[in-house]
Formats: structure tokens, C-alpha cells, sequence
């Protein structure tokens, strides 16, 4: 089994986030609950870091650096994940409606 594994209920919606550390780090995300992921391993499986705004911790494998997901704290969005679908066991990507959103606008304001 790979050191972070989490099911998510579905991975409609997936989102590109273009012209930010998303699309740098390679996210194709997904936003859900926190209530909808379940961690598998122990918290060590998973490290954070904040950058820019601080608000959003990123979490990624200790391991090999792969970039897992981006969560809310507080504000409007709070308890909202964006699950890095890439990271996802059984999903065909090729198979996925994906929108495409400017990141350094939406960042902006």
C-alpha cells in the first residue's frame, strides 16, 4: 500500500488551477469535505507547509514530495479539501470534465 492512501466520494469537478503553485507542483483537484477523506496511515504520512497567504497548509508525501492536497482554515471555505486527484487509486484522468481557472487572479483579490 502507498504510504497515503484516501478514498473521496467522487472526483466530478476537477479543477486545473493554472499560473500558480497548483499547476506547478502538477494538481488536478478536486474539492470535497474533510469529512469525505479518510487517512489510512498515521499522521506522519502526510507533511504541510504554508507559503504566500499562509492560510492554505499544502499537504504532501514525506517520501518522494508528491503534492497531496490544499486545505481551508477558517473563512468562507473552512473544512473545504482540494484533494489532488492525481494522488487517487482506480481514477482515469482521460475520463474527467475539467475546468480550468486562473489562479494568479482568483489569488489576487
Amino acid at each position: 500500500m502507498a504510504p497515503v492512501d484516501f478514498p473521496v466520494s467522487s472526483p466530478d469537478g476537477t479543477v486545473i488551477v493554472l499560473r500558480s503553485i497548483c499547476s506547478i507542483n502538477g494538481y488536478l483537484l478536486v474539492y470535497t469535505q474533510k469529512a469525505n477523506i479518510t487517512f489510512h496511515n498515521s499522521d506522519d504520512a502526510i507533511k504541510e507547509y504554508r507559503f504566500g497567504s499562509m492560510k492554505y497548509p499544502h499537504g504532501f508525501c514525506p517520501n518522494c514530495g508528491t503534492s497531496v492536497y490544499a486545505r481551508a482554515e477558517g473563512g468562507e471555505y473552512d473544512g473545504i479539501v482540494a484533494v489532488n486527484v492525481r494522488t487517487l487509486k482506480d481514477v482515469d484522468i482521460s475520463t474527467l470534465k475539467i475546468e480550468q481557472l486562473d489562479g494568479k487572479r482568483i489569488n489576487a483579490g
